[in-house]
């Protein structure tokens, strides 16, 4: 039964224990043969060539065949008519019996219609909805269609991919949850919600030209729109700036003639930029690719919004924590992330703001002398101690003849870092207390 299943239902003709090719098989009756050779070839008396296969006895032929009959497999069923398809038998063990075959399992089971199960209704909606083997769960449900379900998950994927939409970007964030929509016009609005589109006609005409983050948005416009518009391209964003657009100046195109103050940052691509702050990024993380990948989604949660800036450093500094071996300065790798969006908007401008807080904390911890505790918190010895007694005897005295005996702070030091804007300075320096702060222009 076994070898006539492998030939007549899944068309193959490979022996069942060594997977040898038999072109030939014969059936008998006679179950005292051991070997091949001991068989009288004048002994087959019928060969089906559909099959390939001799039979000795007429029943051993009408045993086999009768496996593909569309007959009616209850015993208490007196109709023996051999039905002369699927359907018609499905009809009459309907109306005679008030049962009904999985028409899935039927068309798709590698099993013989002796082998199908029969349900009533209520049954058959158990077993295509629940399961009712062990280690079968039900046919799966196309939650598009109305009430259409498939053989398997194999069969589903087929539909799914034909008839329906996957969204491709988050197949790349995550293949092991694909998320499929009924068609474009949901996939579109799901772009829209959770991804970065090109707004640009002709990409929204071509369909599915949209990114996984802002950074890619944007290498893209500078890539294939950087000429448009007079040489301005137009970045549109659902995911931090929702319907607005924003723009950013061609740099190759504007300001041609103008002397530049950067230390050259400016007249690098934005590939250029991306590449050196990733390769940083390995270096810093001996070259592993787990972390690596951790460093992507850190940036990625924060191009969507997912992080604030302050969040994304303390995940930084989680990340970058195990390095022993090397120096890690976080507010290069920072910076260098800055860079990768337009000077003046917000992911910029609130990475920029970090860095500079970040250095003006440092000033302020290398410039003022450290306390020293005698044992008790109470008691601080030193000059300071004076000065502290003496306010304490007197009450009268002003409380800046304490900050008068205070050691100056040195002069500030040159700043650490210098934006390409000059809206946007990351200033180390705390000592210009008479001057205005340089104001920071944000992107509205």
């Amino acid at each position: 039964m076994c070898s006539f299943r492998q030939r007549a239902l899944y068309d193959k003709k490979q022996c069942l224990v060594c997977r040898t090719e038999n072109e030939t098989m014969i059936f008998t009756e006679n179950v005292g043969i051991e070997n091949y050779t001991d068989l009288d070839p004048n002994s087959i008396i019928h060969v089906d060539e559909k099959y390939n296969i001799g039979f000795t006895s007429e029943m051993a032929k009408d045993v086999t065949m009768s496996l593909l009959d569309y007959v009616c497999p209850l015993a208490d069923c007196s109709d023996e008519t051999v039905f002369g398809n699927f359907k018609k038998l499905n009809e009459h063990v309907r109306e005679s019996h008030n049962l009904i075959y999985c028409s899935l399992c039927a068309n798709f089971k590698k099993a013989f219609i002796s082998e199908l199960k029969l349900y009533n209704p209520r049954q058959l909606q158990t077993h295509q909805s629940k399961g009712d083997e062990e280690g079968f769960k039900g046919h799966p449900l196309c939650k598009f269609c109305t009430g259409r379900r498939f053989y398997s998950d194999d069969e589903l994927f087929v539909h799914m991919r034909e008839k329906h939409e996957k969204c491709h970007v988050c197949d790349q964030i995550d293949a092991s949850d694909p998320q499929y929509f009924k068609n474009y016009n949901h996939l579109f609005e799901h772009f829209t919600d959770a991804h970065f589109i090109c707004t640009v006609q002709s990409c929204l005409d071509q369909k599915f030209i949209v990114f996984r983050d802002e950074i890619d948005l944007q290498a893209h416009m500078i890539k294939e729109h950087g000429n448009i518009f007079g040489g301005r391209a137009i970045l549109a964003s659902s995911g931090g700036f929702g319907s607005q657009l924003s723009t950013f100046n061609n740099s190759r195109n504007n300001n041609k003639s103008k002397k530049r103050e950067d230390d050259g940052n400016n007249h690098d691509s934005f590939e250029v930029k991306k590449m050196r702050l990733e390769e940083r990024a390995r270096h810093y993380l001996h070259y592993s690719q787990s972390g690596f990948n951790e460093f992507q989604e850190i940036n990625d949660s924060y191009c969507t919004n997912k992080l604030t800036a302050e969040e994304l450093r303390e995940a930084y500094t989680e990340l970058f924590k195990q390095n022993k071996t090397v120096d890690v300065d976080l507010n290069v790798l920072i910076y260098e992330f800055a860079q990768l969006f337009p000077n003046g908007t917000p992911r910029n401008t609130a990475l920029l703001e970090l860095i500079e807080e970040e250095e003006k904390q440092k000033q302020l911890e290398s410039q003022f002398p450290a306390l020293q505790s005698s044992g008790d918190r109470n008691i601080i010895t030193g000059s300071w101690a004076a000065n502290q007694q003496s306010v304490s005897k007197s009450n009268s005295r002003s409380t800046t003849s304490l900050t008068a005996n205070m050691p100056p702070l040195p002069a500030a030091s040159a700043p650490l870092f210098r934006s390409s804007s000059s809206t946007s300075t990351v200033n180390s320096s705390v000592s210009r207390s008479n001057k205005a702060s340089v104001p920071k222009t944000r992107a509205s």
